[in-house]
């Protein structure tokens, strides 16, 4: 995990260098949004509701960023409209004992 948090951070650092600034603050904000659903995620005490609606917010936090950097880069077709984020239904859940096999 912290190999993959170093290797993020780095290629933060490449898009603040680089981007533009409408880019950098939305990268800035997307980082925001998940290292708050992070925090949440690992706090036993808040419910799947809290969470949802962190990943919720960090997923249009990530939408922003991609529709700024996109022009950024010079690709001017646009993104295809986001998905709603759904939880699965019980039944779609794998048993623990019927994963792997």
């Amino acid at each position: 995990m912290a190999a993959a948090e170093d290797a993020r951070a780095d290629l933060l650092e490449s898009i603040l260098l680089l981007a533009d600034g409408l880019t950098v603050e939305a990268a800035r904000d997307w980082q925001q949004k998940v290292w708050e659903l992070r925090v949440l995620h690992n706090d036993t005490a808040v419910s799947a509701e809290v969470i949802r609606q962190a990943l919720i917010r960090a997923s249009d936090a990530r939408d922003r960023f991609y529709a700024s950097a996109r022009p950024d880069l010079g690709i001017m077709t646009t993104l295809p409209a986001p998905q709603l984020l759904q939880s699965p239904a019980i039944s779609d859940v794998p048993d623990a004992n019927t994963i792997g096999g």
